[in-house]
């Protein structure tokens, strides 16, 4: 199983959500792991340390301009993948399930929800140029 001892894959859950709350930047991606991680942890749904490590550093990362939030979604949909793969070995098809859909959410709605924030980020030459690719 990805999450090792259910309980601590819970406590990690709570964790994340202290990491979060008591942060001082805002970051729409951290909001939208707030959301979500509150959700699994209420639904009695654990999370790896591998996923919770990379989470945490991501929140960091995003809030202090060195990871855009899209490339975040992306790495949470890699760690994900893992899990699931690792789920799978396992026999543990229940949380294959549950980091199967984590992989899709990220990798698609990732990019598909984050990207907006990320252009506003840009230079006004790098919004041009990042504009002139995608329109």
């Amino acid at each position: 199983m990805p999450y090792g001892d259910q309980r601590q894959g819970l406590l990690r859950r709570v964790e994340l959500e202290q990491k979060i709350l008591q942060s001082n930047r805002f970051s729409i991606y951290a909001q939208a792991v707030y959301c979500v991680n509150r959700m699994l942890r209420e639904a009695n749904v654990g999370i790896s340390e591998q996923a919770y490590r990379s989470i945490s550093e991501n929140i960091n990362a995003v809030a202090e301009g060195r990871l855009f939030e899209t490339s975040a979604s992306l790495s949470e949909a890699r760690v994900f993948s893992r899990d699931t793969v690792s789920a799978i070995k396992a026999g543990d098809y229940k949380s294959a399930a549950i980091t199967a859909s984590g992989v899709v959410v990220n990798a698609l709605g990732g990019p598909l929800f984050f990207g907006n924030y990320d252009r506003n980020k840009l230079t006004d030459i790098e919004r041009h140029l990042y504009d002139s690719f995608h329109f």
